[in-house]
């Protein structure tokens, strides 16, 4: 029996073609889908990196600022010394060198002045405390020499005195005491003099 299609001519009409057969007679639309999602996609992975990378950042300065409050402050570096403060501790360092004694050339030279017949027992220097107006600390400086000893006679005594007169350190050399004195059944004379140190700077060749 023959099939009769009974709505009007204006219902007729074929079904509607389905969306996916549209984008199959147009593949260069279907490309261009493609690629926008995906642009999009990497757009979105792009975007959660970046945020990602300065969270992490920012947790980094935070944690390099909370060290840095930590650490110890820094103390101010010291002034710089003036012109007029360096001229002050030059004048000091000249002081001190000037006043200073060279007691190996001190001692050499008083060897070469004593007498044959003489020999000593005791040689001493007190010093005298020199301060100096820069608020540094003073240096002892030594001003006054005693030697003691031993001789046969009293003109051995005065050559002594007359000897260490030579010596260019030694200044006021007096007699303080000389008696007669026996030593191992022999006449000698105990004698003590005194002098005064006058500080020679050395001389550097």
């Amino acid at each position: 029996m023959r099939a009769v299609n009974l709505l009007p001519d204006d219902r007729r009409g074929s079904r509607r073609a389905s969306p996916l057969a549209a984008l199959r007679r147009q593949p260069l639309l279907l490309l261009a889908i493609v690629v926008a999602i995906a642009v999009v996609a990497g757009l979105g992975f792009e975007l959660r990196s970046a945020s990602s990378t300065v969270n992490a950042r920012q947790q980094a300065l935070r944690d390099l600022s909370a060290q840095l409050a930590k650490l110890p402050k820094a103390r101010p570096a010291a002034s710089t010394p003036t012109a007029a403060q360096k001229a002050s501790r030059a004048v000091v360092v000249s002081t001190v060198a000037a006043q200073r004694t060279t007691w190996d050339g001190f001692l050499s030279a008083l060897s070469r002045v004593i007498p044959e017949d003489v020999w000593l027992l005791n040689l001493s220097a007190s010093s005298a405390s020199a301060s100096t107006t820069t608020g540094t600390p003073s240096t002892s400086v030594p001003t006054a020499f005693t030697v003691s000893g031993y001789t046969y006679s009293q003109p051995s005594v005065a050559r002594l005195m007359r000897r260490l007169r030579l010596v260019p350190w030694l200044d006021d050399i007096s007699l303080t005491t000389s008696s007669k004195t026996s030593l191992n059944d022999h006449v000698v004379y105990q004698f003590t003099l005194g002098a005064n140190v006058i500080p020679i700077p050395e001389v550097k060749s």
